[in-house]
């Protein structure tokens, strides 16, 4: 804890404060008028303290009656983390979420190729996008308030371990409990990280005093450039596990293929490049899955713990389920670029879902085989790494426009990130859902044309944002100006 000393008042009335902050990080920030901190960019970093030291000088001629006062206010903010804490908890979490995703990115692209007898696989993914959706809106802001982003990371790792197992034994039974369970989970993961990231970026933003949402880019950048790179150590460990015998023979007809592309029912039942492996690897590529999912949760141990107000030395007012529920509710009614971003949040979601259950199984595993969706999502894997590290370092120089990263989230909604994230990952899980019900039904050119479509309307919503946002910070500058 900060020690505080203040002198007494001397005879003329001046004061000579001054307050000693050992162990915490402090930023000087302009000389003020006013003691109350200035509306900004930061502002809602409500864990930021300020000390002020109130100065009085007389002028230099002592013999003059009519000396006058000034008072100067030098506001210090003082930070939980030094620079150096940031990083290693920006490390830490990283690490884990690496981990993690290592083994759940390897499972998510082999679940509908593995279980694919009754389309259990698929339909698992659904149900775990179906809960996402729900537990994004209803559960996310609960458990950020309840239990803080660490908790909430913690314990969320715990199905979704449990989901990865289940494909030892994918019963229907086992597969709907597993993928239901994970779902409820995934909301409040993602929006915590999201807002435990945004916390990070904050505190980094006022140690080295630069933009805000530069410092969001830069360390989301950071963050989904190794959540990426969990894309290629997953798809390399798949590819390594489900390698067949060199002397497997696969021989399709041009007609088959085809008919794999079109994303024909009967073709994709009935391609023997889709068949289960034997229980031996299975057992080693679960149990692989299991044991990068408990190490995800040992280091995670070590983060440190923040609130979502970016203040780890209060604790926070715990609302009701309902009331958060109705904050998140009444946060994406209200705001209108949320409702302009619905059209970016939702393409994602039918991009990733197409991803997953539709070219995995239909154009890579039905037509090469299933231990090429591995290799083939190795190459995604790594763009996905090259373009999170370059975007982070580029949005610097070229602002974050040229860039379509849900980091505007962070920018855009800072006064309220649960709320925020949490529609955001509703909006996307719908999108996600709304893939995989109409997966089996739609062929792949009819899919394609949904994508393309819903690419047009994004960009011209994402490009809406940024006009409306850079028209109300210039407002906000020359009310500045004026004042």
């Amino acid at each position: 804890m900060p020690s505080h000393t203040a002198s007494a008042s001397n005879s003329d009335g001046s004061l000579h404060g001054f307050i000693n902050i050992e162990e915490k990080t402090c930023v000087p920030m302009k000389t003020v008028s006013s003691p109350t901190l200035p509306k900004g960019q930061y502002s809602h970093i409500n864990g930021a303290n300020a000390s002020l030291t109130n100065t009085a000088e007389n002028e230099k001629d002592a013999s003059n009656s009519d000396s006058s006062l000034t008072t100067e206010v030098d506001i210090a903010i003082v930070l939980p983390m030094t620079k150096m804490q940031i990083a290693k908890n920006l490390v830490i979490i990283c690490t884990s979420f690496f981990l993690l995703f290592t083994a759940f990115h390897s499972m998510l692209n082999l679940q509908s190729s593995l279980n694919k007898e009754e389309g259990v696989g698929t339909f698992a993914l659904f149900l775990a996008c179906l809960f996402t959706m729900i537990s994004s809106l209803f559960l996310a802001p609960v458990c950020i308030d309840r239990l803080g982003q660490k908790l909430t990371i913690c314990f969320a790792m715990v199905p979704i371990t449990a989901y990865m197992a289940a494909t030892l034994y994918p019963t229907w039974a086992i597969m709907v409990t597993a993928s239901s369970l994970c779902g409820l989970v995934i909301g409040p993961l993602w929006a915590a990280q999201s807002s435990y990231v945004s916390v990070l970026a904050g505190y980094y933003a006022k140690i080295t005093n630069t933009k805000l949402k530069d410092s969001i880019c830069y360390f989301f950048g950071i963050f989904y450039m190794c959540l990426n790179a969990s894309k290629i150590s997953g798809n390399l460990l798949a590819s390594v596990l489900l390698k067949q015998d060199e002397n497997t023979n696969i021989s399709m007809t041009s007609k088959e293929i085809e008919d794999c592309v079109a994303n024909k029912q009967e073709a994709v039942d009935n391609a023997t490049t889709l068949e289960r492996p034997d229980d031996t690897t299975i057992y080693t590529i679960c149990g692989t899955w299991i044991g990068l999912g408990i190490a995800g949760m040992i280091v995670l141990a070590f983060l440190t713990s923040v609130n979502a107000d970016g203040d780890n030395s209060k604790k926070r007012k715990r609302g009701s389920l309902c009331s958060s529920f109705l904050a998140a509710a009444k946060h994406f009614w209200n705001s209108r670029l949320q409702k302009i971003l619905i059209p970016v949040t939702l393409y994602y979601g039918i991009l990733n879902g197409f991803v997953v259950a539709d070219f995995t199984r239909s154009i890579v595993g039905c037509t090469v085989g299933i231990q090429a969706v591995g290799e083939v999502m190795l190459c995604h894997g790594i763009f996905n790494t090259i373009s999170a590290a370059l975007i982070g370092r580029l949005v610097k120089n070229f602002g974050h426009l040229p860039f379509f990263t849900f980091t505007i989230y962070g920018h855009l909604f800072a006064d309220n990130k649960d709320a925020a994230f949490g529609s955001y990952f509703m909006l996307e899980a719908t999108g996600y859902i709304t893939a995989m019900a109409y997966s089996a039904l739609v062929s792949t050119d009819i899919k394609l044309y949904i994508l393309l479509i819903l690419l047009v309307f994004s960009v011209i919503s994402y490009y809406t944002v940024e006009y409306i946002d850079r028209k109300n910070n210039t407002h906000k500058d020359a009310d500045r100006e004026k004042v």
